[in-house]
């Protein structure tokens, strides 16, 4: 019961920092706060796998843990937007952002309850552990690639956008990609191999 209580009033006191900065035009702080935020959550998913390993849970446990996280990120980055764009700074286009952060989390958790039920059988579902590490992959190279776009391009990100209270979210897209590859780096180097083991000892019992 404290563990909710505690992820409530961190994600309250995160949303409410992230507004007060944009309010008061702090980009870099901005920034700061949403990279230690988006890095914090990736971590408390990795932390979370590790203690599911010690207590020998199955690999499809594991990969439910890590899509919940997944899940989590893209409802921070949603929540953050809609209450930052609905009441303190203008983007025309902010919407289109939080339908596709929001579906992005819907996903990852929907698909994250059918592992964790999936996980209380006997026979979990191996194929399910395989397409959470090509999602994985794909989010990881994605989000390595969107970074180094920003970085080596000579343009302001923000003034491509053409509004200048777009910042915000740029800010936000940045941090949240830096806490996808933290996270998804994390899954591509430990879970290829515990893939392949789960689906030979699955084939081996049938």
């Amino acid at each position: 019961m404290l563990a909710p209580i505690l992820w409530i009033l961190a994600i309250g006191f995160g949303i409410g920092a992230m507004v007060v900065t944009a309010a008061a035009d702090l980009h870099s702080l901005h920034l700061t706060l949403s990279t230690l935020i988006s890095s914090a959550i990736a971590a408390c998913g990795i932390r979370d796998v590790y203690t599911s390993a010690e207590d020998a849970d199955s690999v499809t446990g594991r990969a439910a843990i890590v899509t919940r996280f997944m899940g989590v990120l893209w409802a921070w980055s949603a929540l953050v937007t809609v209450v930052t764009y609905g009441l303190v700074l203008r983007w025309d286009s902010w919407y289109v952002a939080f339908i596709l952060l929001s579906s992005g989390s819907g996903l990852c958790l929907f698909v994250s309850s059918i592992l964790k039920r999936e996980a209380a059988t006997e026979d979990g579902d191996a194929r399910l552990v395989g397409i959470v590490n090509i999602v994985a992959r794909a989010q990881f190279v994605l989000a390595c690639l969107a970074l180094g776009a920003l970085m080596a391009g000579g343009k302001s990100p923000v003034q491509s956008l053409g509004e200048p209270g777009a910042w915000a979210g740029l800010n936000l897209f940045i941090s949240t990609a830096m806490g996808f590859a933290v996270l998804n780096g994390f899954v591509i180097a430990t879970c290829p191999e515990k893939v392949g083991a789960v689906g030979e000892h699955q084939t081996a019992q049938s």
